[in-house]
């Protein structure tokens, strides 16, 4: 069996795909987003059409996509398009698929592998295993043996079976309801119903005498609820007038009265402060007075110091001495040089290089006769100018020899000049505080004789507003309201706590009064002692009645007891016998006794007929599972193929009778499946694919598709893992590789001839 052409035509993204897979191993190459996965959805519907309950994620695309797989098989051409189906033309159906010819999505594992291995088993060896264990399964129903979903072998529930456990509970259970019939009637527990239904009579008539006693309960407190109203309203009326005479306004007065005193105080206490103020204040204004007729020729004196001071600095920082006839004895030895060249030119011993001399030396000795006379100018100007100052300071009376003696004593004028300053000006700081001092007392002083006159004026208004005198005459009435108002709290409490509520309005008892329907005259008056008297009656004849329906109760509870028990038995099953949920009376548990003693009877004798049906079924059974453990024996595929890609590593392959995978190392270790590294499980379910895959098609060959089967294997695994479907390619079999691995395209070439099918990516 061969695939010859794939070809879609649409299919979502997928547009005008057309392939020619070659025989043995073909690898279909192609990044993320190139269609690979949506390329081997698109196959599968071809080849099962909605046949495709095994497989998940198929629903990317909702539509089956339009185009064909052209397949060979035994020589005939077959076009699957999703009408025509793979299962229509050969044995392997979505199941077959999904658990051996086609990995998906990295997924190696076998799904549902015990069902799946017991129907590949089947098909091989012709044998009915499921139905075999189904039959087993209504045996042991029918006959209460075991629970059908129990992994215990057959043996096993014949040794322990439920069935045996039902009979020895029928047994035990009709020895109870034996020994309960006849304590139930030595108590005589069927005659509480009669005794409960006096005690319940009884009951009812002392409710009636007590209603009668609360009815005129309810009346007397009517009475004396109404007179609680009234007397509220007559202590209301009177708190009333004396509404006006309340603390409040009392405590306002006295405020009034307190605020006023207070302000009275202090101006008295301002105008203390002013007296001691104003003698402290003459006589800083005189010192005032004082500092300022010393500072007016100070400050007269400012301008001509500052001017000295300036100017004797100027002359101290540039002072000219020159030394008189400096430059002289130079002048005279230049013009000696001068005469001496004079001469010897004359004479002609001058070489002309020298000629100049004479002339250069009468020259500078010119200069030199100039500056000498320059410098004797400028120290006679200096002279001239540092007299001049001392006369000055001499003339504003500071006396001095030198520039800087006259500059220090400027400087000491202006210090006591900034002194005698300062000294005004604190002075009169001190003099404007106290001033403003002064205002402020005058102005409080105004300020609360005012307020004081106000309060006072306000005081006498409410007194007067009020008709009273004095504040001692307002205390009087204020304690006659305040009485008043405790009588109306009172009275209020009370009938809060009888009505249960207030008013919505303040005070208006007398509306929820009104709301009380007045209760009618039972024609007894009420008596607090009987009342009391009728509710302990009461009190004794419901502790008589629940002691009474404890007893019914337990009754009942050991009647419900027996029929649970009785129910958990297959009575209908076994002997046809339907029994109710709930046992009324002795009668019914009697007549149960007897129906379980027939259960008894009639289970234990099929009992024996079904054990030897069952052991005939194990048979059957342990021959079923002989031969599903061909499907890993020795000389299948498998055991050689996961040797081959494990190195050795693990040498067996075992199948155990809960159909679970174990795998054998070289040590003699037996790890199951699960304990497996990643790369090893996918190994062994490689291996196992492929081993069911040859079970399958028996003489023949067929294809795989895979879609990245091989990348969780490292590069070792998937060298030996890509040798191994070398091999099997070599055997006839056509192996479609699906990948976006580079490495695995990479090792491809060393393991086919056939060229790499490059998928390009999709367009947006």
């Amino acid at each position: 069996m061969e695939i010859r052409e794939i070809a879609v035509s649409h299919y979502g993204p997928l547009r005008d795909v057309k392939y020619r897979p070659q025989p043995g191993l073909q690898v279909f190459y192609g990044p993320n987003e190139s269609g690979k996965t949506l390329l081997l959805d698109a196959i599968l519907k071809l080849m099962l059409g909605n046949r495709l309950r095994d497989f998940a994620g198929l629903d990317r695309v909702p539509d089956l996509p339009q185009g064909r797989i052209v397949l060979v098989s035994h020589g005939s051409e077959y076009i699957l398009d999703g009408n025509t189906r793979l299962d229509q033309i050969t044995r392997l159906d979505s199941n077959h698929l999904r658990n051996v010819f086609v990995i998906r999505n990295k997924d190696l594992h076998i799904a549902g592998q015990a069902n799946y291995l017991r129907r590949v088993s089947d098909q091989l060896t012709g044998m009915e295993g499921q139905r075999l264990e189904d039959l087993r399964k209504i045996l042991s129903r029918r006959n209460c043996l075991t629970n059908p979903s129990s992994a215990a072998r057959l043996s096993k529930s014949i040794e322990f079976n439920k069935i045996g456990e039902h009979v020895e509970t029928a047994e035990n259970l009709g020895a109870e309801i034996q020994e309960y019939l006849e304590f139930a009637r030595s108590e005589q527990l069927d005659s509480l119903e009669r005794r409960l239904e006096e005690a319940r009579r009884q009951l009812d008539s002392l409710k009636n005498r007590i209603k009668e006693q609360e009815q005129a309960e309810k009346r007397q407190k009517y009475s004396t609820l109404s007179q609680l109203v009234s007397d509220y309203e007559n202590r209301a009326e009177a708190a009333r007038h004396l509404q006006p005479y309340t603390k409040t306004v009392f405590m306002k007065l006295q405020d009034l009265e307190s605020r006023a005193l207070a302000a009275r105080e202090t101006a008295q206490e301002n105008q203390r402060h002013l007296a001691q103020l104003q003698p402290r204040l003459e006589g800083a204004t005189g010192n005032l007075v004082d500092s300022m007729a010393e500072l007016t020729p100070l400050e007269n004196r400012k301008p001509k110091l500052e001017h000295l001071e300036q100017q004797a600095l100027v002359a101290a920082a540039h002072p000219f001495l020159p030394t008189p006839g400096k430059y002289k004895g130079f002048s005279f030895a230049l013009l000696g040089l001068a005469a001496l060249g004079t001469f010897f030119a004359f004479l002609g011993e001058l070489p002309p290089l020298l000629w100049l001399t004479p002339a250069l030396a009468v020259a500078g000795a010119l200069i030199l006769f100039w500056a000498d006379r320059n410098a004797r100018t400028k120290a006679l100007e200096c002279r001239r100018r540092d007299r001049s100052l001392l006369q000055q300071g001499a003339a504003a009376g500071i006396m001095a020899e030198t520039l800087q003696q006259l500059a220090a004593a400027v400087a000491k004028e202006k210090t006591s000049l900034e002194q005698a300053r300062s000294r005004q000006q604190h002075l009169a700081s001190v003099v404007r505080e106290m001033e403003q001092k002064q205002l402020h007392l005058e102005e409080n002083i105004r300020a609360y004789n005012v307020l004081a006159r106000d309060l006072e004026q306000q005081l006498r208004q409410e007194l007067q507003r009020l008709e009273i005198e004095n504040l001692d005459e307002f205390g009087n009435l204020l304690e006659q309201y305040n009485w008043a108002q405790a009588q109306c709290d009172e009275l209020h409490q009370r009938l809060e706590d009888e009505f249960g509520q207030v008013p919505p309005h303040t005070g208006e008892w007398r509306a929820l009064l009104k709301q009380i329907p007045i209760p009618p005259d039972p024609g007894i008056l009420f008596a607090p002692d009987s009342l009391t008297e009728l509710r302990e009656a009461k009190e004794l004849a419901l502790a008589q009645i629940e002691e009474i329906q404890e007893g019914l109760q337990r009754h009942g509870s050991m009647l419900n007891s027996f029929a649970a028990a009785v129910q958990a038995l297959p009575l209908e099953q076994e002997i046809g016998c339907s029994l109710p949920n709930r046992f009324a009376n002795l009668e019914i548990l009697d007549y149960v006794g007897l129906v379980l003693d027939q259960f008894v009877t009639t289970v234990n004798t099929r009992f024996t007929v079904a054990c030897k049906a069952l052991a005939i079924l194990e048979a059957l059974e342990r021959e079923e599972q002989e031969k599903m453990a061909d499907l890993v024996a020795a000389d299948k595929p498998v055991q050689d193929i996961f040797r081959q890609i494990t190195a050795g590593r693990y040498t067996n392959i075992i199948l155990d009778s809960d159909l679970d995978i174990r795998v054998q190392n070289r040590e003699g270790l037996e790890l199951p499946a699960s304990a497996l590294s990643q790369g090893t499980y996918d190994q062994l379910y490689l291996a196992l694919r492929l081993s069911l895959a040859q079970d399958l098609l028996p003489g023949e060959t067929g294809f795989l598709l895979l879609d990245d089967a091989f990348l969780c294997a490292d590069s070792v695994r998937m060298e030996k893992m890509l040798a191994v479907l070398e091999g099997l390619a070599a055997q006839g079999w056509q192996i479609l590789y699906f990948t976006m691995d580079e490495r695995l395209a990479q090792a491809a070439p060393r393991h086919t001839n056939n060229e790499i099918l490059t998928l390009n990516p999709l367009a947006g």
